[in-house]
């Protein structure tokens, strides 16, 4: 999954965001399945740069607040209320 990861990272910086999206999905779906469930900080970090994606390149705002509750949720839920990925992805919230 790492791997698929980097290359989502790749397509990313190239500017091909629906590519990088797609991967990224990916690799979120691939964690979870590895991690047993969502509540794992990769799978929260995965869905936060998923969701800057979808809001910052691809105007998907509606999905992107999706992903951002549910980076939220994770964090929140794994006691990582102080991490700049939380803090982040509040301050993201709060502008929709």
């Amino acid at each position: 999954v790492d791997s698929l990861n980097n290359i989502a990272g790749v397509y990313l910086n190239q500017g091909e965001f629906i590519l990088a999206a797609r991967h990224y999905k990916v690799v979120m779906a691939s964690r979870e399945q590895i991690f047993g469930g969502i509540h794992h900080a990769s799978v929260a970090v995965t869905a936060f740069t998923l969701a800057c994606i979808l809001d910052d390149k691809l105007n998907q705002s509606g999905e992107a607040h999706v992903y951002f509750n549910l980076a939220k949720h994770i964090f929140e839920s794994l006691g990582m209320v102080t991490s700049k990925y939380y803090t982040d992805t509040c301050a993201r919230l709060d502008k929709h």
